[in-house]
């Protein structure tokens, strides 16, 4: 975590196996715990993004769609010639 970055101290419970995970990847790593688990949150957030991005192409129409559907180019019902 960049210094200087605001930050507010927190405390929760975990299962043994995920706090020696956390203390063996710092140590690893060289770094904080706090890092370890910045990491890990920053990566669950990218990972709920991709899935969500995903989603949503996959809920588009097909591009031949997009282009010969009903108000493709202005209504005009052809395809310009560029």
């Amino acid at each position: 975590m960049p210094r200087g970055q605001p930050s507010k101290q927190t405390q929760f419970r975990l299962p043994p196996w995920a706090l020696q995970f956390i203390e063996r990847a710092a140590a690893q790593r060289h770094t904080t715990k706090t890092q370890v688990v910045l990491d890990a949150l920053q990566c669950l957030q990218e990972q709920e993004l991709e899935e969500l991005m995903a989603e949503g192409y996959e809920s588009l129409p097909a591009q031949d769609e997009l282009l010969d559907g009903p108000g493709a180019f202005g209504g005009h019902g052809t395809r310009p010639a560029w």
